[in-house]
């Protein structure tokens, strides 16, 4: 049997219902994706993975947790079924992208960043989860935000980036580690807000009607900067999102010096998980903020 035959089995039995079409669809470089039609007429969406890694444990279910906590200030697809090697979502048909739509999209950030504070008052998660196919740490710790981002975000992904090729030395990652401190420790007194915690251009879409929709999330509680770092990554969003979000909800000052350190975490995250160009690209970020003072 396939893996699309697979998938077919699993969503007819989970949902009672017969699937006349599946269409594999994008879906990332980590799960298999399609588009499954029902013989009600009704579409959806399921991503699935050949094979569980160990890092990749309770992934869907995880994720089924982190859409419950985003759609209660975002749209989010709803969860139909979880299993360990199979998500299913309902399928959102997608519309055209607008200046109003992201205008919309940077408001409703802004209100979820501002609302949802870390129940505990700290950083993580009830759970260490993914980002893309590597382990993300949320320990729950005591640690501040510098501590945490440092430790469980740039610390981590940088020992994985030297064992493939980035390489610093001793000197450099003490001084580097001290100028990220600083400038983490520049704004720490701002609550902890939920995360997308992967906000690329590829985790959203506009529905229809133009409304905003987020997906593939890779949350915790953390500084909202880390969000907005991300965004302006890969290929990022237009300024109509930035300046919304601002009128909503203005960010401290000295944001644009923390951006590298922040936009760092994600390119360290592609440097392991897919080396070449990215190791130039985490090396530049690096030598950004230790030229910071």
């Amino acid at each position: 049997m396939s893996f699309e035959e697979l998938a077919q089995e699993f969503i007819e039995k989970s949902l009672n219902e017969s699937i006349t079409a599946m269409e594999r669809v994008g879906g990332g470089f980590i799960a298999e994706a399609y588009r499954a039609q029902g013989d009600g007429g009704k579409s959806y969406f399921i991503k699935g993975l050949q094979k569980v890694a160990k890092a990749q444990e309770r992934n869907f279910e995880r994720e089924a947790y982190a859409l419950g906590l985003l759609g209660e200030h975002f749209r989010v697809p709803e969860v139909l079924v979880t299993s360990e090697q199979f998500l299913v979502l309902e399928w959102i048909d997608s519309g055209s992208k607008s200046s109003s739509g992201y205008q919309l999209f940077g408001k409703s950030l802004a209100r979820m960043h501002r609302k949802t504070i870390s129940p505990t008052g700290r950083p993580g998660f009830p759970f260490d989860n993914t980002i893309g196919a590597t382990l993300q740490l949320n320990e729950n710790s005591d640690k501040d935000w510098p501590d945490f981002f440092w430790d469980l975000r740039i610390k981590v992904q940088l020992e994985w980036a030297q064992s493939k090729g980035l390489v610093l030395e001793d000197n450099t990652i003490e001084d580097f580690k001290k100028s990220a401190l600083k400038l983490l420790r520049t704004h720490c007194e701002e609550g902890m807000s939920l995360l997308h915690g992967d906000l690329w251009g590829g985790n959203h879409q506009f529905d229809s009607e133009g409304n905003p929709w987020l997906f593939d999330p890779a949350s915790y509680y953390g500084h909202r900067e880390a969000d907005l770092a991300m965004m302006r990554l890969f290929g990022g969003f237009p300024s109509e999102v930035f300046d919304s979000y601002e009128r909503e909800f203005p960010l401290e000052s000295g944001w644009r010096e923390r951006l590298p350190l922040y936009q760092l975490y994600h390119v360290l995250n592609h440097v392991n998980l897919f080396g070449g160009s990215y190791l130039s690209q985490a090396k530049a970020l690096i030598k950004e903020v230790r030229g910071i003072r």
